[in-house]
């Protein structure tokens, strides 16, 4: 998948370059490219450079196009999308209902391009933990999308996608688990079974499952997705590496922690080398390596892991965000352990 981003950006640019020399530097034809170039830019994982070209065309296209004009709203789309990738989500929040109101205005409320608007929003949600305001956005835009673009279109599925997430995160696992269950024929269907967004909603169903305590049938479902996973998008990848660490919890709480040890430390390992040291997910890792350490008994080898995870957690989120909180009280609980050994 990496090798076809690879020459989707390439070809892009090739497309950019020819429009210009061929039709010059402001025709519609060639802002359509850098647009598309933008996006393709986004997938490959570089939204900050995508943000700065896209603030860079937003005012050719709106004086080009029209302000109100469906490509220069579709720039705007992609333009709150980039900001919601590097983390921007107030204000990529703001943007979006901004363009909700102008897409609605310019297409009507229920023309797809509105919607799309409505479903990025609520994803920046989302991403925000704004979690109750995800599921009242989200079920008023199943019920739309089902019944203007149908059961089985794109925007409708992925919109069940991100509301079984939140569900989850409300731990309402089971109607989660239930929503994907019906879903995963028509997601697979829909973009394909190897497809990024169909290998992501197979993983939102896993952590279902182990949510649940259903931890047997979360790793046989670990097992049938990292071979698939590790094809197409590739061992080292971030969405890999996240079955694998599902996959060491799943082990852990079905006592297997010898297993789920050495599961966790190669996960710890890859997302070192990747992701960087301070990553929310290595240091989940870290956290999560010190929690299998501790159940057998290895309160000494647990408490550095644990030490780590904390010092990035109060760096990375804050000294009162939960997950540093967790984390303190692992430490606490591993240095009496360790004190009485």
């Amino acid at each position: 998948m990496a090798g076809r981003n690879e020459a989707a950006e390439k070809a892009t640019r090739a497309l950019v370059a020819a429009c210009t020399q061929e039709l010059g530097a402001e025709a519609r034809r060639t802002l359509r490219a850098r647009h598309l170039l933008a996006m393709v830019i986004i997938k490959r994982g570089r939204p900050a450079e995508a943000e700065t070209q896209l603030h860079e065309l937003l005012p050719i296209m709106a004086r080009v196009a029209g302000a109100d004009q469906h490509e220069t709203l579709l720039c705007q789309n992609s333009l709150f999308a980039a900001m919601t990738e590097q983390g921007k989500y107030a204000e990529a929040e703001k943007g979006f209902r901004r363009l909700i109101s102008a897409t609605a205005r310019a297409l009507g409320p229920e023309h797809a391009d509105t919607l799309w608007a409505r479903y990025n929003l609520a994803f920046d949600l989302h991403q925000f933990g704004r979690n109750k305001e995800v599921v009242k956005e989200c079920r008023a835009l199943q019920a739309i999308s089902t019944r203007v673009l149908g059961a089985g279109h794109k925007l409708t599925l992925q919109t069940e996608i991100i509301l079984a997430a939140t569900l989850g995160d409300l731990n309402k696992s089971a109607e989660a688990e239930a929503l994907l269950r019906g879903a995963l024929p028509d997601i697979a269907q829909a973009f394909g079974k190897e497809h990024r967004t169909t290998l992501v909603a197979r993983y939102n169903f896993i952590e279902q499952l182990d949510d649940q305590g259903k931890n047997a049938e979360a790793e046989t479902e670990c097992r049938r997705l990292i071979p698939v996973d590790s094809r197409v998008l590739g061992p080292k990848d971030r969405d890999t590496l996240k079955v694998r660490w599902r996959l060491a919890q799943s082990l852990r709480k079905q006592g297997k922690a010898a297993e789920a040890e050495m599961e966790n430390r190669q996960v710890l390992a890859l997302r070192e080398r990747t992701l960087g040291t301070l990553d929310p997910d290595t240091l989940l890792s870290c956290f999560s390596l010190a929690k299998c350490l501790d159940i057998q008994g290895k309160a000494a080898a647990a408490l550095p892991y644990a030490q780590r995870a904390l010092a990035g957690r109060i760096q990375v989120l804050g000294k009162d965000h939960p997950a540093t909180l967790a984390t303190q009280r692992l430490v606490d609980e591993l240095k009496k352990k360790d004190a009485k050994a």
